[in-house]
């Protein structure tokens, strides 16, 4: 026979024998936020409203946009130091604030944005200021900043100073002997002269089309971009970019509403745990235990 008691109570039995009462139930839950349904919906509703209305003290922010047929190497230059540092004259509302040179430097850095687009080969130049005409205006005064920046300066604005006129002289003699030679072609018959006479101005002629564009090259250094290098002038926002006064009333809502719903569930918990001997024991232990953290005398009850 087997010598177990019969009434020896099981692991298991005791495991399923828990207090239904240490159970979280969904209806507990539903209960906790229906009495408190004024405070979770009024409490974000009031923090989502003031935030709009704060919102509406901030300083906005407009930002304008260009975009230049300009080489991807030129991208770093637009925030150079000798890039922006003629700048600053214009931006009051940065030296204004800024300590210091260097600070106001790195504050007008901030406020612009340049990409280049591979696909379609352009710089996207973004510019942002206090008002609309003042992003546009400092739009426009940084890409003339970035020309007379990319200019050529002494020894190759030197070299290109002198080789314009040679080009210039050379363009001249080809002209002269073309024009000699289309005038023998009238008075030369069909033959071997005559064909070498269209050869010789053939080339002269090649040679003339790759010395203006020489030409043209050079001057275009000497002058920097103009307006064929654009394909979108600054542009004259019509709405600020910040701040987002609907999204910053919206999160702030968002966020308040979760801080409630925790408020009012752990305060529920405390107050359910003050009914029980054991668990508002465990309260006034930790009471006490703050207390001491914070050189407070605990309070006797």
């Amino acid at each position: 026979m087997n010598d177990t008691p019969m009434n020896e109570p099981q692991p298991h039995m005791n495991a399923q024998a828990a207090d239904p009462d240490d159970e979280i139930s969904l209806l507990d839950l539903l209960l906790v936020v229906a009495e408190n349904i004024r405070l979770l919906v009024l409490g974000p509703l009031v923090i989502a409203l003031a935030t709009l209305g704060l919102s509406f003290t901030l300083p906005s922010s407009y930002e304008s946009e260009a975009w230049l047929r300009l080489k991807e190497t030129t991208v770093p230059s637009f925030t150079s130091n000798d890039v922006l540092k003629p700048l600053l004259q214009q931006t009051p509302w940065i030296t204004a604030q800024a300590g210091s040179p260097e600070q106001a430097l790195s504050a007008l850095r901030q406020s612009i944005s340049v990409s280049f687009n591979k696909k379609s080969e352009l710089v996207t130049l973004k510019v942002q200021a206090p008002s609309a005409a003042q992003a546009q205006q400092l739009n426009a005064a940084l890409i003339e900043a970035f020309r007379q920046h990319s200019l050529p300066k002494g020894a190759t604005l030197k070299n290109i100073q002198l080789e314009i006129p040679l080009v210039k002289a050379s363009i001249s003699e080809l002209n002269a002997t073309l024009e000699r030679i289309a005038n023998n072609l009238d008075k030369t018959s069909a033959g071997p002269e005559s064909d070498n006479a269209v050869r010789a101005y053939t080339t002269l002629s090649q040679q003339r089309m790759g010395l203006e564009k020489t030409l043209l090259e050079l001057n275009r250094q000497l002058d920097g971009f103009g307006v064929e290098a654009f394909e979108q002038h600054p542009s004259l926002p019509e709405h600020p970019i910040a701040p987002k006064k609907s999204l910053m009333a919206g999160l702030a809502g968002l966020a308040s509403g979760f801080a409630l719903l925790l408020f009012v569930f752990v305060r529920q918990a405390l107050r359910n745990a003050a009914q029980d001997e054991a668990s508002a024991q465990k309260l006034r232990r930790l009471r006490a235990a703050w207390a001491r953290a914070l050189g407070r005398r605990p309070r006797t009850t």
